[in-house]
C-alpha cells in the first residue's frame, strides 16, 4: 500500500517496511503529520500512513482490504514515524 501510494506521488520506497524505515526523516508520535508513514513491530513488519486524529490508512495483511484504523496494533508496539 504505502509503496504505490508514494509512487504515485513520484517518491520510490522499497516493498518492505523495514527497508521503508531506513528512508526519510524520524518524527516522534506526538509530531506526527498527515502523510507520514508510521511503523509497528520489533523488528519491523507493519506501515501504514497516519491520517490525523490517531488514525492510519494500512493494509493489514496481504489479501485483506485497505482500512482507516486507530493507530494500536495490539502486540505490534508503535516504533516510529518518518516524513519523506
Amino acid at each position: 500500500l504505502t509503496m504505490r501510494a508514494f509512487k504515485t506521488a513520484g517518491v520510490s520506497l522499497p516493498h518492505s517496511s523495514a527497508a521503508q524505515f531506513r528512508y526519510g526523516k524520524f518524527v516522534s508520535r506526538s509530531n506526527l503529520k498527515a502523510g507520514d508513514l508510521v511503523f509497528f513491530g520489533t523488528p519491523i513488519s507493519h506501515v501504514g500512513i497516519y491520517l490525523g486524529g490517531n488514525k492510519m490508512v494500512h493494509a493489514p495483511r496481504t489479501g485483506s482490504l485497505v482500512k482507516v484504523a486507530p493507530m494500536e496494533m495490539g502486540r505490534k508496539k508503535f516504533r516510529g514515524g518518518k516524513r519523506l
